[in-house]
């Protein structure tokens, strides 16, 4: 598989000077709470000295501040416990302190409190204005998205999601940010991400709400966002997204072809899980050592190295028309169905079919793409072997199947991240739709798994962050959880009961259990862990959605 991605990697770097260059709107954001100011008020002085304390009663929570104060005469020595220095003027009347780590949350209804001693110059004790700037949100906002004038109404805003998603995707990105970066609590970050003798390694999507970047679920990310903007490419130009989506993959193909630094070497990761999982803050403050790890001759990894084959098949035919897993068989088949696609030479297609595994497939991951290599060789061979293992697993998936439902409705396959089964189940049937194999009945079952995740079950609850009614508010996710900086941001923005300051808007939840239940809590991972993979085959399904409501093909799933 080195020879199929080099072949890949050559074409996208011959393409790659013909990029157009991607324009988006530079969206320019400041703090979305009103700055407070007090007095300081004087409780004593002797000598030089004095005491004093800033007093500021707080109308909404808060999880990081900084106090600005200007002081009527120079003063010096001053000793408080709630902040570390930020700044103080060479004159000694102005100062900048930013809360400690421990002492940035505060509740509505409450009152900061900031004392300190110190010392004066001159004859006359200090008076001074305290300015509270609270760092803990942003004034983020979307920007209203184009609905066609000619879709079908629908129950839900898909353009919408669309747009959010793909922001979800920008919030995640590792290395120096552009100039038109819309995440305004993003910065530049893990600029020294390397491998051997210095290779540059930054860039691509931190994986999930953690930081490591793992190159198989990430490669798999783009190849499913890839396919749907091939397969429903009206649906991002009519609702004004297309420019956004191509600037958002294009960023982890870049990243990928950094990561293949010689014929036959492919790095797969870069930061470890451990010292990664320890810490609690943002991408830009990290310190912790950040290795990467490579495949090669010596130490292949077939899987990987055929998922990044076909991201880069994937990659290449969008452009030219505008960890390791359990097992790498369906890797194989993938990346060669997906060469096929790019290069139209027919050993690749054989060498898909070569690794096809018959069978009703277990589902559709990162880890396991073989109901995505059943729609692509039936849909390149018409062969009738692949249309009946489509609909034999969808005898499996759909309701008196195999596949248990919960109450309201949604298949389970597994509780991590249960809706991103769901959901990349739905992508598939609605490719198979496409392909003539029960087109009513696999895309009314597929939107009402897409439907699930928007807001129709049982809590009546968006599970899609920063959409709908009653989204999830505290995913988790290091970054959002965080104030803005400069504020520091640790393990009690963690264990914050409150919603995460930033709100990140498209991003996909786990999901609820197999009765339904869902509780918004940061700290249930595996209900509210976000990450790349799981909006991926979302986001394609979505824009397949949106592209039946465009062409008014959207079946009526009450008869």
């Amino acid at each position: 598989m080195f020879g199929n991605s080099l072949k890949i990697y050559i074409l996208l770097c011959i393409f790659k000077s013909t990029l157009v260059i991607l324009s988006v709107l530079c969206v320019v954001l400041s703090c979305a709470s009103a700055d407070q100011t007090v007095q300081m008020k004087l409780l004593q002085h002797w000598d030089n000295n004095f005491e004093g304390q800033f007093s500021f009663p707080l109308q909404t929570n808060i999880v990081g501040w900084e106090l600005k104060m200007n002081f009527s005469v120079s003063v010096s020595n001053i000793q408080q416990w709630d902040g570390d220095w930020y700044y103080q003027s060479p004159d000694g009347r102005y100062y900048v302190l930013l809360n400690k780590d421990t002492k940035g949350l505060h509740a509505a209804g409450t009152t900061l409190t900031v004392r300190m001693m110190g010392v004066f110059s001159g004859n006359t004790a200090p008076s001074a204005t305290g300015t509270l700037v609270d760092l803990s949100g942003d004034s983020q906002t979307v920007p209203p998205v184009h609905v066609p004038n000619s879709m079908q109404h629908t129950q839900y805003n898909y353009a919408e999601v669309l747009e959010k998603s793909i922001l979800f995707y920008e919030a995640q990105r590792s290395g120096k940010l552009p100039a038109n970066n819309r995440i305004p609590w993003r910065g530049d970050s893990a600029l020294h991400d390397q491998g051997d003798n210095g290779v540059d390694l930054t860039g691509g999507w931190y994986d999930a709400g953690d930081h490591v970047k793992f190159g198989l679920p990430m490669a798999y990310s783009v190849t499913m966002l890839a396919w749907g903007l091939l397969e429903w490419k009206q649906a991002y130009e009519q609702s004004g997204q297309l420019q956004y989506m191509l600037d958002s993959i294009k960023w982890p193909l870049d990243y990928l072809l950094k990561c293949h630094t010689a014929e036959h070497e492919l790095y797969v990761q870069v930061g470890d899980g451990g010292p990664d999982h320890g810490y609690w803050g943002r991408p830009e403050n990290m310190t912790m050592a950040r290795p990467s790890f490579k495949i090669t001759e010596s130490k292949p990894g077939s899987d990987v190295a055929g998922e990044t084959a076909a991201a880069m098949a994937a990659g290449y035919l969008v452009f030219t028309s505008v960890s390791k897993s359990n097992d790498y068989v369906d890797d194989l088949c993938w990346a060669g169905i997906w060469l096929y696609q790019a290069t139209k030479e027919a050993k690749y297609l054989h060498d898909a079919e070569t690794h096809y595994q018959p069978g009703s497939a277990w589902g559709l991951s990162w880890d396991d793409k073989q109901a995505g290599c059943f729609a692509l060789l039936y849909k390149f061979t018409h062969n009738n072997t692949y249309k009946e293992d489509i609909v034999q697993t969808f005898h499996d998936w759909m309701p008196g199947g195999t596949i248990p439902y919960s109450p309201g409705g949604l298949a389970f396959r597994l509780q991590w991240g249960a809706l991103r089964y769901a959901v990349n189940m739905g992508l598939i049937a609605l490719m198979a739709a496409d392909l003539g194999i029960s087109p009513k009945q696999y895309r009314c079952w597929a939107i009402s798994q897409f439907h699930y995740a928007l807001g129709s079950n049982p809590q009546n609850r968006s599970y899609v962050v920063g959409f709908g009614n009653n989204p999830p508010q505290r995913p988790h996710h290091r970054s959002s959880s965080c104030p803005m900086i400069p504020a520091p941001c640790g393990w009690d923005e963690q264990t914050n009961t409150g919603p995460n300051p930033h709100v990140l808007y498209g991003a996909l939840v786990g999901g609820p259990d197999q009765n339904d239940v869902y509780v918004d809590d940061r700290k249930d991972y595996v209900k509210n862990e976000v990450a790349c993979d799981y909006n991926a085959a979302f986001q394609s399904g979505i824009a397949g959605l949106l592209e039946l409501a465009i062409r008014n093909q959207l079946p009526d799933c009450q008869h």
